[in-house]
């Protein structure tokens, strides 16, 4: 399932590039997207954070914690991506340059706390900023920087090159999703009120 969406994705991606080159230079009219040419497993796909399972799986939780007795002792929640939830150990150089670009001073003097490798990354996110900090705000798409990783990292993995300027970094799954549908749901009777 995941491979066939990652090449409907990838076929979507060139289409809708090709859409706007010729929207651009050719005055064409710019194709729009429909359910007759969206990967049906998009289509039937449910977001599985919330739903019927994990509505049960919170109550069975409330009940073993009431003290009902069943044949299993936890509820494990493995609907949200959380490695952690099953004893996984978290990544700590993401942490650690977090870490160094909250508090730059951990990324500029050498300690025993952050790894030369996470305080270069830091430094070169730092560096990158108006000010020297992730407390001012960046491009309303991310840090450049960190797209042009992104975009290095999708031509290694899958093979072609995407400009910088058409990534977009969220802050989780979720806006990223509600980004995407309210760039989808055009209708005039549709409201958005998100952003009105």
């Amino acid at each position: 399932f995941l491979q066939s969406v990652r090449n409907q994705s990838k076929k979507l991606l060139l289409t809708t590039t090709s859409c706007c080159e010729e929207n651009i230079f050719m005055n064409k009219r710019f194709a729009q997207l429909s359910r007759a040419n969206i990967n049906p497993h998009v289509i039937r796909a449910e977001y599985a954070v919330r739903g019927p399972i994990v509505s049960r799986a919170n109550e069975l939780k409330q009940e073993l914690d009431k003290g009902d007795t069943k044949p299993f002792s936890k509820v494990v929640f493995c609907n949200i991506g959380n490695p952690q939830s099953l004893g996984q150990q978290p990544i700590s150089f993401f942490r650690q340059v977090l870490a160094a670009t909250a508090y730059p001073l951990l990324a500029q003097r050498e300690n025993n706390f952050i790894p030369t490798d996470a305080r270069e990354r830091a430094m070169r996110y730092l560096k990158s900023t108006a000010a020297m900090s992730i407390g001012a705000y960046t491009h309303s798409q991310g840090l450049e920087v960190v797209r042009e990783e992104v975009t290095d990292f999708l031509f290694r993995r899958d093979g072609f090159r995407v400009s910088p300027s058409n990534i977009f970094l969220t802050d989780g799954a979720s806006p990223g999703i509600q980004l995407l549908l309210n760039l989808l749901i055009s209708h005039p009777k549709v409201k958005n009120t998100k952003f009105q």
